[in-house]
């Protein structure tokens, strides 16, 4: 469970500008909505367990606070609402299904799949259901098992691009191309977005050795997300064999990377399912997927880092930082501060500091941290310039 004071320092500034000192519980679960639909899931957190103590035992209430802390990868947490839930109504399917999608995250797959199981035993035509149990028997390699699973989803409902990409995944696996191939494009003809079917696509083609058809899709699918490993490869080998030798080994270089990237964020979640408590596994998943740009992704992880250790510096130094990319200094000053505090010969910090009270056109402030961090030796580049020009909008002239 999150820490008051992380959850404090990220909810302070919003809850000291003008609100209502005391909403209602449907106002508070309002918000909560509406922080979760904006991923800020700590945020959310809080306000649904401030609805469930002013109302408890709210079903929908329940089920939208498991749904943020699952999204939160607070799994043990995401459990225990969904648990609770459950034993106030047995019959709720999707809660259920998400209960089974919390313990495949935790690597519990009998328990699943006996909550699966129980979902469509209850609602024979629950297509999440079958979609899952299709994933879960695909992981433990039952790929005949998955297919027939994906197959009575889409007899349910033929729309979901996301059950034809699965489709496809596992006729791949059973060596049947032609399904497989016809799978992915189905799923392209529903959502052209859909980065890993255009992937898998280019992968099927590559296996057909049919390089030249498969670099259009591999490129279009790296266009929409260009953190696919196995796109890169199967790129690169293409490219290969068109002729294309720069670009081939330029993609496989990406691969490489990139594989070494997913290889260590496999290991510290695994790391995690023994030692969840450990502060440095999540403030080193938040430095990998900030390097891989997934900005989302490390703001949580540096989040449960200082729910697990409110003392760690540098999770509040990267976190504030994250908001200070993205225009967030209200909650970026929060965090600075803190950093700061906790260590006040901590140049970094104070270097972002500067920046913050630039972007709130605190000029004096500005100065001051600049040169703090000056004085600590930082090396930040243009770091100087900066308090310069901090020092002359202080005083009142241009920049």
């Amino acid at each position: 469970m999150l820490s008051r004071l992380v959850l404090l320092l990220l909810c302070g500034a919003v809850l000291a500008a003008g609100q209502t000192p005391r909403p209602g519980a449907e106002e508070l679960f309002r918000r909560g909505q509406e922080l979760a639909g904006r991923h800020r899931y700590a945020e959310a957190i809080l306000a649904f367990e401030q609805v469930l103590r002013l109302q408890p035992d709210q079903p929908s209430v329940l089920f939208a606070l498991g749904s943020a802390a699952f999204q939160y990868d607070d799994h043990p947490r995401a459990a225990e609402v969904y648990q609770r839930l459950l034993a106030l109504d047995p019959g709720h399917v999707s809660a259920r299904h998400n209960l089974a999608a919390v313990y495949v995250a935790m690597e519990r797959f009998d328990q699943a799949q006996a909550e699966l199981e129980e979902a469509v035993k209850r609602d024979p035509a629950y297509v999440l259901a079958h979609d899952r149990l299709g994933q879960l028997h695909y992981r433990k390699g039952e790929y005949e098992l998955a297919a027939a699973a994906y197959q009575r989803a889409l007899d349910l409902d033929s729309t979901r691009a996301d059950t034809w990409y699965h489709l496809g995944e596992t006729r791949q696996k059973l060596l049947q191309d032609e399904t497989a191939l016809a799978a992915y494009r189905r799923c392209l003809d529903l959502d052209s977005t859909f980065a890993p079917a255009a992937a898998g696509l280019g992968a099927a083609l590559c296996r057909q050795k049919r390089y030249a058809e498969a670099i259009p899709p591999l490129e279009r699918a790296l266009r929409l997300d260009p953190l696919l490993t196995r796109a890169f490869f199967n790129l690169g080998n293409a490219y290969l064999r068109e002729g294309q030798r720069e670009k081939g080994q330029q993609a496989l270089e990406t691969a490489a990377r990139l594989e070494k990237q997913d290889t260590r964020i496999d290991e510290l979640q695994y790391g995690l399912l023994s030692y969840p408590e450990k502060a440095e596994l999540y403030f080193d998943l938040g430095l990998l997927y900030g390097q891989r740009g997934e900005l989302g992704k490390a703001r949580i992880k540096y989040e449960q880092a200082i729910a697990r250790d409110s003392t760690l510096a540098p999770a509040f130094l990267n976190l504030g930082n994250l908001y200070l990319r993205t225009r967030h200094p209200d909650q970026a000053l929060v965090l600075l501060s803190r950093a700061v505090q906790l260590d006040s010969t901590y140049a970094l910090a104070w270097g972002s500091l500067g920046h913050v009270y630039m972007m709130r056109q605190q000029y004096p402030a500005a100065q001051a941290a600049y040169q703090k961090a000056l004085d600590l030796g930082a090396d930040t580049p243009n770091l100087e310039e900066a308090a310069q020009a901090a020092a002359r909008l202080a005083r009142g002239e241009a920049p």
